[in-house]
């Protein structure tokens, strides 16, 4: 996580900033984005990376957004290789990143 690419999209708040960090580090859209790649929903799969590829933007993670938008591109034009070969590894990038977060909280509380 870039935490001046973070802070910067959060308005230089650190307050927000951590609450977006903690938004974040809630596994309700990773069980999103599994569900719908379970149920080969591509269309609603391409909803739910894309709002990943946004929020992780949003906190510095550049690099998992970078993947996630790969993803929503792929969905959008039907690509099920590029998904399927590319899934896991958005999957584990994101449990990362919640996982980095979750301990930045801990230490910052």
């Amino acid at each position: 996580i870039d935490l001046d690419t973070g802070l910067k999209y959060c308005m230089e708040s650190k307050s927000f900033f951590e609450e977006m960090l903690t938004t974040f580090a809630d596994t309700a859209r990773a069980d999103k984005i599994q569900a719908a790649f379970d149920s080969g929903d591509w269309k609603n799969y391409q909803i739910v990376v894309h709002a990943l590829k946004s929020t992780s933007l949003s906190i510095g993670a550049t690099a998992l957004s970078d993947r996630a938008k790969a993803l929503e591109l792929a969905a959008k034009d039907g690509d099920l290789d590029f998904i399927t070969a590319n899934h896991a590894d958005l999957m584990t990038a994101y449990k990362k990143v919640r996982e980095e977060i979750a301990r930045w909280l801990k230490v910052s509380a």
